[in-house]
């Protein structure tokens, strides 16, 4: 049978890719704003009181998308579509949509965290932060009145507030924090990229990790949470599981040393990165 070339496509096939490509782009469009511009008042509070419900009806589309283009590519035997076409030229630069993943991520995470902190949904922590900071640069070294008036390393462990000092001392704003947080976060798209290629050696499929890790709804709820600064400690562990896995080991001492000044909790990953290499590499 002679093949046709695409312009003779007959045109139920050419429908037949236009509807997936919409279907495809709405699923999407659904699943990263979780249904919320189509989602009635009553329905949202049924939604929070059955939040396993609203999980479920955002992974419909997608698992519809899924399973068509399965379908289509493995029984029917259909071309890829523009969109799908589109995509896999995409993939075709990792390095640049990394970047961009960054970049994206850093600006969304920003803007979101910025807005609610100018619409006074900024929470109680925010504030005992920023003024801890604010002290220390003026002489009073992580001194918190709103925690009635102590050191905060009596409250938790992290002394990694002093290192915040410098740059809110250029920019003395809470909105510094906010960004600083975010551009952490952020930041962890590189080393899991790096680890998920390390791993399974393929430069799309960790790209694929990276834009998990972006949609990931605790990630962003994390973010979302006001400022934190045990938040700051995610690109550092996974900076030192990385170097770990390449047998750089002041490199990962280095970065677990960091990991240790955010908050105490970070020792206990710290203790499992370590079990990690004293049991499974055999480098204790």
């Amino acid at each position: 049978m002679t093949h046709l070339s695409p312009r003779f496509v007959p045109i139920k096939m050419s429908t037949e890719a236009l509807l997936f490509d919409i279907f495809a782009l709405g699923a999407f469009y659904w699943f990263l704003f979780a249904g919320e511009p189509f989602l009635s008042k009553s329905t949202e509070e049924v939604l929070q009181v059955k939040p396993w419900l609203h999980r479920v009806l955002i992974n419909i589309p997608v698992s519809v998308v899924l399973g068509w283009h399965y379908l289509r590519r493995k029984l029917w035997n259909q071309d890829l579509t523009p969109l799908s076409k589109l995509i896999s030229f995409l993939f075709s630069f990792p390095k640049c949509l990394l970047w961009f993943s960054f970049l994206t991520f850093t600006v969304t995470l920003t803007l979101s965290a910025w807005i609610r902190h100018d619409a006074f949904h900024s929470s109680f922590d925010l504030a005992i932060f920023v003024q801890a900071i604010w002290n220390t640069l003026h002489g009073k070294f992580l001194y918190s009145s709103i925690k009635g008036g102590i050191c905060l390393l009596a409250d938790h462990f992290s002394p990694i507030l002093t290192l915040l000092a410098a740059p809110y001392a250029l920019w003395p704003d809470p909105k510094c924090l906010l960004f600083l947080q975010a551009l952490a976060v952020s930041s962890c798209v590189f080393p899991l990229y790096e680890l998920a290629k390390k791993q399974l050696h393929d430069e799309g499929v960790a790209l694929l990790f990276v834009l998990a890790f972006v949609l990931y709804l605790p990630v962003r709820n994390a973010v979302r949470f006001d400022f934190h600064v045990e938040v700051m400690a995610m690109p550092v562990l996974l900076w030192a599981f990385l170097n770990l896995t390449q047998k750089r080991f002041a490199r990962t001492s280095f970065f677990l040393g960091l990991s240790l000044l955010s908050k105490e909790n970070s020792a206990l990953a710290t203790f499992a990165i370590g079990c990690y290499a004293a049991f499974t590499m055999k480098h204790r």
